[in-house]
């Protein structure tokens, strides 16, 4: 069932499955499990690879710590290759965003961090490997207080916990329908990441679901921004005098050049940032009892 449904289908996820439909009592231990497969023949021992306590974990300690995000290739049913950008909370293992996108742009970069930051909150850093897309991102994060981090070149193992992500996600993919579109394969994203967030025992946290583990931590968030403070995204199409709506009562002036773009506006405490695929149109300050902010507004 595992493998017909793309999941891991080692001893740990087997005895995971069999503790849903049956009772403690009734599930043999990892370590049974283990020795009945190797006996019909299912895992082949690997000398070669290093053992596992010989590996030096390293993990941040607070969720929205750390950020993890990366970009993988995938074809449509057609041939039409996408690429999917995923980012991975480095304490919690939740999937933050798992978004499929033409290229890997600013614009796409900036599109799957926003959609993240919507339901989980902004993160305190981020680190990816030293794509153009993600380089381009450092300026428009900053502005957020947000710190952003790069690998060393041909050092895959700094992001580490998304690649391995990657993997995951990739060996679903490839049990579900070929996507026809990238629309349907937005759709199988969405699916997979509610499942693997709530629903899949993970092993690198206990054999607990990812949701569970953000539920437990403690939480960071980004410079001079209160960790119990919730950021506020909005993403709206500037009308045909470049202004855009933030909520139901937030309307800023972005300038007519910006007329029927996409924008996406970012609220912490008292201050709105307000991007254009990926780039810093306007930060404005948010003050009580007032609903309109025109150009000539006091910007900061």
């Amino acid at each position: 069932e595992l493998v017909d449904q793309g999941w891991d289908a080692g001893p740990g996820s087997i005895r995971d499955r069999l503790c849903d439909q049956l009772s403690a009592g009734e599930v043999p231990s990892e370590s049974t499990i283990w020795r009945i497969l190797t006996a019909r023949g299912f895992i082949i021992g690997e000398p070669k690879k290093r053992p596992r306590q010989s590996a030096h974990r390293f993990e941040r300690t607070r969720a929205n710590e750390l950020w993890q995000i990366d970009g993988t290739n995938r074809a449509l049913a057609g041939g039409e290759t996408v690429k999917i950008i995923n980012i991975i909370d480095d304490a919690s293992r939740v999937a933050v965003a798992s978004r499929a996108h033409p290229e890997e742009t600013l614009a796409a970069v900036w599109e799957t961090f926003s959609h993240g930051a919507s339901t989980w909150g902004l993160p305190e850093q981020v680190i990816s490997d030293n794509a153009a897309g993600f380089i381009a991102a450092e300026g428009s994060l900053a502005q957020l207080g947000v710190a952003m981090t790069h690998s060393r070149p041909g050092h895959p193992q700094t992001c580490g916990k998304v690649e391995r992500f990657h993997q995951t996600l990739h060996t679903w993919l490839d049990a579900q329908t070929p996507p026809a579109t990238s629309r349907d394969l937005q759709h199988q994203l969405d699916t997979f990441t509610s499942a693997y967030n709530t629903d899949r025992p993970h092993r690198s946290i206990g054999r607990t679901t990812p949701q569970t583990r953000w539920n437990q931590l403690p939480k960071s968030g980004p410079a001079n921004t209160p960790i119990t403070t919730r950021s506020r995204v909005h993403t709206a199409t500037a009308d045909r005098q470049g202004r855009v709506t933030a909520g139901q009562q937030i309307r800023i002036t972005l300038g007519t050049r910006h007329a029927n773009q996409q924008a996406t506006t970012i609220i912490n405490n008292t201050t709105a940032h307000t991007f254009i695929d990926g780039q810093l149109i306007r930060t404005t300050a948010i003050t009580p009892n007032r609903n309109d902010y025109p150009l000539n507004h006091d910007n900061l």
